[in-house]
């Protein structure tokens, strides 16, 4: 027979160059093997190409393929990328989002098979819609992928030809996670470990497992799985009450290093073996679990103490053995940016407090509720579910709970507009000193030195903010920490300083993964990219997965910011678009300091459009009611100091003069003194004190407005010699930041056409 075959295909080849190509080799049997060998030995002197695809597992039943011909090239196909395999899965589901992909990408470890079967698994149950063009669009929640049969029986039948000591190992190894060491393998497995590592070579030569080499890898010299997808199907074999067994005895080895850093794998073996039915191993697990979240909080963790909460309350359904674990859900599901989840978490937790009726058990989920409220942008929310039981002229119980929820409301007080923060803040201050409660300290100094920087004490208000930033250094409060940097960029001496804290923010926040701080301060410097001439950085934010489900309150800032720099480069219709996304976002933050920058943002597209008189007329309703410092200071500069008019330049100088003569905010009221002593005729000085003023911007990148404090300062200057050349370095800079309208209202501004209000 082999003969026959042998001339057939010589014969065909007579005719021109012939492909053979043999597909699943593995599978063959043995006769089919050996034709081939000896096909490509008998027949080397015909033009025919011979291809053979085989998983390694051929290699198990003939070591010495491909190496006994002459002419024969092995190619060792590796896994695809994660890269490849993103291109792969978007090539079939182009609208899929990253997070989902990968949802996909990670468990097929490479192998495209696998990939694709799981998209059919989800075309199958109606998740995915085919389109026109032949892709498939995404029509329901991919966040819960199991492994599809295709797969399983794939793999099944790979172990399946294992032997028995092989399958065991995998077994075991499955137990013991996506990696392992040997030593965890000796110590749990019931096989010798000259055995073990005998099988284990065999097994990464027929590709089940690997070798971890990297020398970056903190697993190198670990054995890992391939594709986790064998691991899971594997472990899926294993006989409940074995796993349950082998579950407990892992968890015991791993106790037995006593190494914090293994806190959270204990805590997921027992987990698994109480969900495998080991029901005395509740109290162990939970015991474990506690232990595991105190780990993941000092690593930042957030998304490991979501996971330990979720499958606690599957197997525990006591309310007092998870509400300690709701507490910190909330706040770890607040940090990376789940808000939903953060006031479910909180939600629970305030409702288990209120049916024990413990005072200070209730206070303190309250905080816990009003936190998170707070910083999604229902900051008047939080101050009314507080106040139904916070009296806030009332003195506090000396109660750590009760100091959590002054300082929770006192922020609540602070951030919707209300006046008199300070003092709750205060009080809930001298609890935490009595009670060495580090953080509430820290927390409550900032939000006091911030409410009273706001309302004109400014060395007051930045000396408290610099306490609350030392004590959450000395103590390691990281949060704290962050959000001291988020004020103290606000109350900073300079513009350049104001970058620096708000920067130092930003990478503390991304070292952490503090995916809630990380929009607040993404969208604090986007207000600052479209003047600064960045607006392609400013773009590429909205690609960040960090910011795709944002809080309204951040979304609405980032639109409105977006808005502003199209208007400035004279975009209108990517600006109107824009501007229709912050409409829409409006309504669904109650925060102070949203109305504000709403009202602000109205007053300054009105003026890009050139339409003043809507501009002025917004202004004039909009000025008195600002509690912010910054609106008044930016919204108030062009329209009131453009025109050169004397009554409306009183009026800024009137209007900045309670304000910092130090600070972001002080170049402004700076450059209208300057202006006033041009008019008013002490031009040398005033003239070398806007200069001074200028470059102070130019080094904060606030290049709009330095462009504009030359047009103005030019203006005054009249026919001096000086002013041409402001003039045309102003134009210099609206081309350089690429800003029409800002080159308009420079044009109006020097011509002595910009309108007073």
């Amino acid at each position: 027979m082999h003969a026959a075959l042998r001339l057939l295909f010589e014969r065909i080849s007579r005719n021109g160059i012939t492909v053979l190509v043999f597909e699943d080799l593995h599978w063959a049997d043995v006769a089919t093997i050996d034709f081939v060998e000896e096909f490509t030995e008998w027949s080397r002197n015909f033009p025919i190409l011979v291809v053979a695809l085989a998983r390694p597992d051929l290699l198990e039943t003939r070591p010495e393929w491909g190496t006994l011909q002459r002419g024969v090239v092995q190619l060792h196909l590796p896994p695809l990328s994660d890269p490849d395999m993103h291109s792969l899965v978007g090539g079939v589901v182009p609208e899929m989002e990253q997070g989902a992909r990968q949802r996909i990408v990670a468990p097929a470890g490479g192998i495209p098979l696998f990939a694709i079967e799981m998209i059919r698994t989800l075309v199958n149950d109606g998740t995915l819609l085919p389109t026109e063009d032949g892709t498939f669009s995404v029509a329901g929640d991919v966040t819960d992928l199991s492994v599809p049969d295709s797969i399983n029986a794939v793999i099944g039948a790979r172990l399946d030809r294992l032997s028995t000591e092989d399958k065991q190992i995998i077994q075991d190894a499955s137990v013991l996670g996506q990696t392992f060491t040997i030593d965890a393998m000796v110590a749990t497995s019931t096989l010798d470990e000259a055995l073990l590592n005998e099988r284990l070579s065999s097994l990464v030569r027929r590709e089940m497992f690997e070798l971890i080499r990297d020398p970056r890898s903190p697993e190198r010299g670990q054995y890992g799985f391939v594709q986790s997808l064998i691991r899971e199907v594997a472990h899926s074999r294993i006989p409940k009450d074995v796993r349950r067994e082998r579950h407990v005895r892992v968890a015991e080895f791993f106790e037995s290093l006593d190494a914090e850093e293994v806190a959270g794998v204990i805590a997921f073996h027992y987990l698994e073996a109480v969900e495998a039915g080991a029901s005395d191993s509740i109290p162990t697990a939970i015991e474990a679990v506690h232990g595991a979240i105190s780990r993941a909080k000092s690593v930042h963790g957030y998304e490991q103490v979501l996971s330990l909460t979720s499958r606690t309350r599957a197997i525990v359904e006591d309310p007092a053995t998870l509400a300690p674990l709701w507490e910190e859900a909330a706040k770890a599901a607040e940090a990376s940016g789940s808000y939903e989840l953060a006031e479910e978490y909180a939600q629970r937790y305030v409702d288990f407090a209120v049916e024990s009726g413990e005072r200070d058990v209730v206070a303190r989920s309250l905080a816990v509720l009003g936190e998170v409220l707070s910083q999604q942008g229902q900051a008047r929310r939080a101050r009314e579910v507080l106040g139904e039981h916070f009296d806030p002229d009332a003195d506090l119980p000396e109660e750590e709970g009760h100091a959590r929820l002054g300082m929770a409301y006192s922020r609540a007080m602070l951030l919707s507009g209300v006046e008199g923060g300070h003092r709750v803040a205060g009080r809930a201050l001298a609890v935490a000193e009595r009670l060495d409660l580090e953080e509430v300290a820290a927390q409550t100094l900032i939000t006091r030195g911030t409410e009273l920087y706001v309302l004109g004490r400014f060395r007051e208000g930045t000396a408290l903010l610099a306490k609350g930033a030392e004590i959450a250094e000395e103590y390691g409060l990281t949060s704290t920490l962050i959000r001291a940097y988020a004020n103290l960029a606000y109350t900073a001496p300079s513009l350049a300083e104001t970058t620096i804290f708000s920067n130092r923010g930003l990478a503390e926040a991304r070292r952490v993964g503090d995916r809630n701080m990380l929009r607040f301060f993404g969208g604090q410097q986007s207000g600052y990219h479209p003047g600064a001439g960045r607006m392609d950085e400013f773009l590429a934010m909205f690609d960040d997965p960090v910011f795709m489900d944002a809080d309204p309150t951040t979304l609405f800032g980032l639109w409105t910011n977006l808005a502003n720099g199209h208007s400035l480069r004279g975009e209108w219709d990517e600006e109107a678009v824009a501007w229709q996304h912050a409409l829409d976002l409006r309504s669904r933050s109650d925060d102070r300091q949203t109305e504000e920058n709403f009202n602000a943002a109205e007053v300054q597209r009105a003026l890009d459009r050139l339409e003043f008189e809507e501009a002025f007329g917004l202004l004039e309703r909009h000025l008195p009611d600002f509690t912010n410092p910054w609106q008044k200071v930016f919204v108030g500069f062009l329209p009131l100091l453009g025109s050169g008019d004397p009554a409306a330049r009183a009026r800024y100088l009137e209007l900045t003069a309670g304000l910092p003569s130090r600070g972001a905010i002080a170049p402004f009221r700076a450059l209208a003194a300057c202006a006033e002593a041009i008019a008013t005729g002490n031009v040398a000085e005033g003239l070398a004190d806007a200069k001074r003023v200028i470059e102070e911007l130019r080094e904060g990148e606030a290049y709009q407005h330095a462009a504009l404090s030359l047009a103005i300062i030019a203006m005054e200057l009249g026919d001096h010699p000086e002013a041409p050349a402001m003039i045309e370095e102003a134009r210099t800079i609206a081309t350089s930041i690429e800003a029409v309208t800002l080159q308009t209202h420079i044009d109006l501004i020097v011509a002595g056409e910009f309108p007073a209000p």
